[in-house]
């Protein structure tokens, strides 16, 4: 296979595009070094199934070996993967998405987690700290936040752990994409082509994955509540939840907004390749930490009720 390879940005991998004639072209990805072989195995793992469900999702190239993955020596040995290229445009790039393509992203996120329900791995319980079922992960990099912000991030962490905490043991788990940001999500129109980005993934219950889609659509002052009922309500017209879980989505959207600020701090003053592009971010960071404070005031859960009650 010969192509013309452009770079694709990601947070932990080196990406690439390769164009090549009469195929919409594929990704090749370069893990780090050090990456777990497990995990990079779940990611095949996952894509596989997902294939097999005919979801809109990369489809995991074999080798000539028979084998999904590769080792190249580059920064020592590193893990190569090729998977094919998803086209459409991901809605980062796209005017605020409406309720009709609120509610069919919704509906896709279901549709994966349907499919990815009953799938076993070793690697499913991997250490994330994206991972909101675990904030205190958060504890050691905390001190990287603004002192000023500092007294709200941990009264999120003291909530989570006396009522979030608890209450997720409570309910099943299983493998969920959990990075469905406006980079990760393809529209073509008004419905999703694709969602791409596994290396995220975790165990975790589907109401998470409805909170992080959730809280990538804070848009400042505003009406995001419509956005997240309408994203709610789609995904439970597919997959219905009770409403004791989805009662939880308030806590767990202040919970991933804590991840972003802390995380976005932290990489603010460590990742030197990074710092200037996190530091642009951090006042949105904070922003919608303080926001999503204000959910019940804003009658948050009374819409997100009126979501559930139409969608049974």
């Amino acid at each position: 296979m010969t192509g013309r390879a452009h770079p694709v940005h990601g947070e932990r991998d080196r990406n690439f595009r390769l164009e090549v004639e009469e195929t919409p072209g594929y990704l090749f990805k370069v893990h780090p070094p050090g990456e777990r072989a497990d995990v990079v195995d779940l990611q095949v793992k996952v894509l596989l199934r997902l294939e097999e469900a005919d979801q809109p999702a990369p489809r995991a190239v074999v080798g000539t070996d028979g084998r999904h993955v590769q080792i190249a020596e580059l920064e020592g040995p590193q893990m190569l993967r090729l998977n094919t290229w998803v086209d459409g445009a991901p809605y980062e790039d796209l005017p605020p998405l409406d309720a009709g393509q609120l509610r069919n992203l919704g509906g896709a996120l279901a549709r994966l987690d349907d499919a990815l329900a009953g799938l076993e791995h070793p690697a499913a319980d991997h250490a994330l700290l994206w991972d909101l079922q675990f904030p205190e992960r958060l504890e050691r990099i905390l001190p990287h936040v603004d002192p000023r912000v500092r007294p709200l991030a941990e009264e999120t962490l003291r909530r989570h752990r006396l009522e979030l905490a608890p209450a997720l043991r409570g309910i099943p788990r299983q493998l969920i994409h959990n990075d469905a940001n406006p980079g990760n999500v393809l529209f073509t129109g008004d419905d999703v082509s694709g969602i791409i980005d596994f290396g995220d993934m975790v165990r975790g219950t589907r109401v998470q994955e409805l909170a992080v889609a959730g809280a990538y659509l804070y848009e400042g002052d505003g009406p995001y509540l419509e956005s997240v009922a309408a994203l709610v309500g789609g995904y439970l017209r597919v997959a219905p939840l009770p409403w004791e879980q989805v009662a939880l989505l308030p806590g767990l959207l202040r919970t991933r907004a804590l991840l972003s600020l802390v995380i976005t701090s932290w990489l603010a003053d460590t990742a030197e390749h990074e710092a200037e592009e996190r530091r642009a971010v951090l006042p949105r960071s904070v922003g919608r930490l303080e926001r999503f404070w204000n959910i019940e005031a804003e009658g948050g859960l009374e819409r997100l009720r009126a979501a559930w009650e139409e969608a049974r």
